[in-house]
């Protein structure tokens, strides 16, 4: 479902190329490329985090607001890190939305992106503890489903 929505992200470039008549370019298409994959490969990590705790809940609407609205908030996708608090700004470093925003950002500038690698690391890092945070939260809810019949906690 993922790279579903990859479509989703093709799309809106092709209908802002559409409305503005000028094109994105992408001055680093590798660094572009590899921040996509490992984005992908990060956010299905977080969504089965959050697929275990909308099936345990009882109201997952509620959830859903609540855990996704700080995650884009702290990851830099709503407005640059750089734009909210300075207390706030350390948390964001433990979110990997942060770290593909900003080499995705990078990358559409012209010029020499510093510290590519490590920053990929970060993201492919912080990627990887999201995707076994989130087999072991749906692993236990398999479990437990397994043990009691029941998936939620109602």
């Amino acid at each position: 479902m993922t790279c579903l929505g990859l479509v989703g992200f093709a799309e809106s470039w092709f209908v802002g190329f559409l409305m503005t008549g000028s094109f994105v370019l992408v001055w680093h298409p590798v660094l572009f490329a590899v921040t996509i994959l490992l984005l992908v490969f990060a956010m299905t990590g977080a969504s089965l985090s959050m697929a275990a705790v909308f099936v345990l809940a009882r109201s997952a609407r509620s959830f859903q607001n609540s855990l996704s609205y700080p995650f884009y908030l702290l990851g830099g996708v709503m407005v640059p890190v750089a734009l909210l608090p300075v207390w706030v700004q350390p948390l964001s470093a433990g979110v990997f939305l942060s770290w593909a925003a900003d080499l995705l950002r990078d990358s559409l500038v012209q010029g020499y992106v510093e510290d590519q690698l490590f920053r990929l690391a970060m993201l492919a890092g912080l990627g990887f503890v999201s995707f076994v945070a989130g087999s072991a939260l749906v692993k236990a809810s398999v479990n437990r489903l397994r043990r009691t019949g029941r998936m939620t906690y109602a």
